[in-house]
C-alpha cells in the first residue's frame, strides 16, 4: 500500500520538519549545510515555492514553505533526494540518510506567527551551539538582521506579521530581542501549528465539494454560482463543528471578515 497523501492547496503554509536517520546528523561540516541551501535555491526554481523561514541544525532542519503550484511532497522529495545523493557521494555511503518521512504542518493561524519564527530561529540557542540567534550562520534569522537577499521572501514572510513591511520588521525585531533569552514553554515544537485540526478541515471541504468538484476549485476565487454555493454550506457547517473564522478563512484565502458574513 502507497503512503498516504499530504493534504495541498495553493498558498498552503507548511512548518516541514526533518531528522536524520535514529537521530544521527546529516550535516557533517558547514559545507553539507551549504550544499543543502544550495539545493533550497535551485529546488524553488525548478518547482516555484517561496521560502519563508529556516534553520539547519546538525541532525534536522526546520523549513517553512509557502506553496504556489507544486505539491509539497513534489518538493521535498526532490529536495531530499538531491541532498541524499550529495551526502552519500560524499562520505562513500548508501542507505538512507534521513529517518522517518518528514513532518509537514499546516500554519492555519496567524495568531502566534511570531512564537513559530522563534521556536526555530531558537533552536541553536537551546543546542547551546550560540547565545543569540543572530550568531548562527545557517538561519533565516541571520539574513533578516544582516538585511542580506539571500532566500527567503521577507516581504511575503513579513506580510504575515503587519500589512506595513516596516511595523512587521520591527515587531519580528522586537519580539526576538524580548524573548530570545526566555524559553517559550507554552509553544510546543509545532508552534501556532495545529496539524489534525487542519486535516479535519480539508476533509470536511472534500466532503461538502463532493466528488465532482475538488477542494482547490472552492479555495480559488471563482466566481462559479455552484463554487459559491459549495463554499457557504462549507464555512457553515465548519462553523458548526466549531472552527473559528480565522482557521477557516485561512484556508480558503479569504479574509476573517468575509468568512463572517457567509
Amino acid at each position: 500500500m502507497g503512503r498516504k497523501g499530504r493534504n495541498f492547496y495553493p498558498g498552503g503554509i507548511y512548518h516541514v520538519i526533518q531528522r536524520g536517520n535514529n537521530k544521527s546528523y546529516i550535516f557533517d561540516d558547514q559545507l553539507d549545510k551549504a550544499k543543502f541551501l544550495d539545493i533550497l535555491s535551485e529546488t524553488m526554481k525548478k518547482y516555484p515555492f517561496h521560502l519563508l523561514y529556516y534553520v539547519l541544525m546538525d541532525n534536522h532542519y526546520h523549513i517553512l514553505l509557502e506553496m504556489i503550484d507544486n505539491d509539497i511532497g513534489l518538493i521535498m522529495k526532490q529536495i531530499n533526494l538531491a541532498y541524499s545523493k550529495y551526502y552519500n557521494k560524499k562520505y562513500s555511503r548508501s542507505g538512507t540518510v534521513y529517518g522517518e518521512r518528514y513532518s509537514a504542518f499546516n500554519v492555519i493561524d496567524d495568531r502566534h506567527f511570531l512564537q513559530l519564527l522563534y521556536y526555530i530561529a531558537n533552536n541553536p540557542v537551546k543546542a547551546g551551539l550560540v547565545k543569540h540567534p543572530s550568531q548562527y550562520r545557517f538561519c533565516a534569522h541571520l539574513e533578516i538582521v544582516s538585511q542580506k537577499e539571500l532566500l527567503i521572501n521577507k516581504p511575503r514572510l513579513f506580510s504575515y506579521i503587519d500589512t506595513s513591511y516596516e511595523k512587521a520588521l520591527k515587531a519580528y525585531m522586537s519580539f526576538m530581542e524580548s524573548h530570545f533569552d526566555k524559553p517559550l514553554t507554552a509553544v510546543s515544537p509545532l508552534g501556532i501549528i495545529t496539524n489534525k485540526r487542519c486535516e479535519k478541515l480539508i476533509t470536511l471541504l472534500k466532503e461538502v465539494a463532493g466528488d465532482e468538484k475538488t477542494e482547490n476549485e472552492i479555495i480559488t476565487k471563482s466566481r462559479n454560482p455552484e463554487i459559491f454555493i459549495v463554499k457557504q454550506k462549507f464555512i457553515q457547517e465548519a462553523k458548526h463543528q466549531g472552527f473559528t473564522n480565522t482557521e477557516i478563512a485561512k484556508l480558503l484565502r479569504l479574509s476573517r471578515r468575509s468568512v463572517n458574513e457567509y
